[in-house]
C-alpha cells in the first residue's frame, strides 16, 4: 500500500508534465483564385484551417473549428457565440461577398477552451470565368419617350427573393441570376426627387390647350405626365397643382412621385386614353424557364413635364 501511495504523485506529475495547453491561435490572410465550378454556381468553399498558422499538433483534442464573416458577428452583436457544428467552411458567394472579406476563425480544444483570430480572404475571379446560378440575368434600360436615359432609378425585385439596383447614367440596371427558374418575381422602378425638373409655365400652357381641346397632347406618356394628381383624367385640378409647385407654395406633387414608369413592351389599347385600362408600372416574371429573355425595359415619365424637357441624369 505504501508503494501505491508513493507512485500516485509520480503518475500525476508525469501526466501534468506531458499535458500541454493549446498554443495561441494565429491566422494569416489567404488569397484564393476562383475558377469555374462544374455546376456553374457562383460560390466556393474556403476551409477555416487554411487560415491557421499555429502548430496545433500538441493541442488537446478533439479540436473543432468555426469560421464567420466579420459582418455576421457584427449583426449578431452581444448575442454572438460561435457554433462548432458545420461551421468549419466559409462559402464565398459571388457577388454578395466583397473581394476582400474579413473573417474570424474560432478554435475549441478538448478542454472546452475557445480561441479566436481575425484575418481576411482576398478572392480573385479567374480572368475568363463566367459563373451563373440557374436562370438568366434580369437587366433593362430605362429611357424617356424621347429616348433619353434616366439615371438614379431605384429598381427593386420582390417575390421569392429580394434585391435592388440603381440605374447608371446610361439608364441601365442589372440583376445577376441569383434565383431559380421557378421564382416568381416583380420588378418595380421608382424615383422621387426634384419635382420641378422639366416643369415650367410652358407645360401649363400645353395642358391648358389640351383641356380646351385646341391642341391635344399627342402621346399617352405626355397625358400621364399631365395627370399630376393621378385621377385618371386631365383637369384644372392638375393645373392648380403644377402652378403651386412652380411658385413654391408646395414642394412636391401630393399624390404622385416625381417619376412614373411603364414597361416599354406595354401597348396602350387606346393611346388617346391611357386610362382606358389600368396600365402596368411593374414587370411580373412568373417562370424564368418559360421566359428566358425577360425584357426589363421601362419608359420613364417625368410627372408635370409634358414637353419632354426634364433631365434624366
Amino acid at each position: 500500500m505504501t508503494r501505491f501511495y508513493l507512485l500516485l504523485p509520480i503518475i500525476l506529475l508525469v501526466s501534468m508534465l506531458s499535458a500541454q495547453d493549446c498554443p495561441t491561435l494565429t491566422c494569416a490572410p489567404i488569397s484564393y483564385t476562383a475558377y469555374p465550378t462544374e455546376t456553374g454556381e457562383c460560390r466556393w468553399p474556403i476551409l477555416a484551417e487554411d487560415f491557421i498558422t499555429s502548430d496545433l499538433t500538441n493541442c488537446p483534442g478533439p479540436i473543432s473549428l468555426a469560421i464567420y464573416r466579420a459582418t455576421e458577428i457584427l449583426e449578431a452583436g452581444d448575442q454572438f457565440a460561435p457554433e462548432f457544428t458545420g461551421r468549419d467552411t466559409l462559402w464565398y458567394v459571388y457577388p454578395d461577398d466583397d473581394a476582400t472579406t474579413v473573417v474570424h476563425v474560432f478554435l475549441q480544444d478538448g478542454t472546452g477552451a475557445v480561441q479566436a483570430c481575425e484575418t481576411y480572404l482576398l478572392l480573385q475571379m479567374h480572368v475568363s470565368i463566367e459563373c451563373y446560378l440557374e436562370g438568366d440575368p434580369i437587366a433593362g434600360i430605362i429611357r424617356t419617350e424621347n429616348n433619353e436615359p434616366v439615371a438614379n432609378v431605384q429598381v427593386e425585385i420582390t417575390g421569392t427573393i429580394e434585391a435592388s439596383s440603381t440605374t447608371t447614367t446610361s439608364g441601365t440596371y442589372l440583376f445577376l441570376p441569383l434565383f431559380s427558374f421557378t421564382d416568381s418575381l416583380v420588378v418595380t422602378p421608382s424615383r422621387d426627387d426634384n419635382p420641378l425638373n422639366g416643369v415650367s409655365t410652358y407645360d401649363v400652357v400645353l395642358i391648358t390647350r389640351h383641356i380646351l381641346g385646341t391642341q391635344l397632347l399627342d402621346s399617352p406618356y405626355r397625358m400621364i405626365a399631365a395627370d399630376v394628381n393621378q385621377s385618371g383624367t386631365i383637369t384644372i385640378l392638375d393645373l392648380i397643382q403644377i402652378r403651386k409647385l412652380i411658385v413654391g407654395i408646395t414642394n412636391s406633387f401630393p399624390n404622385a412621385p416625381s417619376w412614373r414608369f411603364v414597361p416599354s413592351e406595354y401597348q396602350f389599347p387606346e393611346p388617346s386614353n391611357p386610362w382606358q385600362e389600368t396600365f402596368p408600372e411593374t414587370i411580373l416574371i412568373n417562370d424564368l424557364e418559360d421566359n428566358p429573355a425577360v425584357s426589363g425595359d421601362f419608359i420613364g415619365i417625368k410627372v408635370g413635364d409634358v414637353n419632354g424637357s426634364a433631365q434624366g441624369n
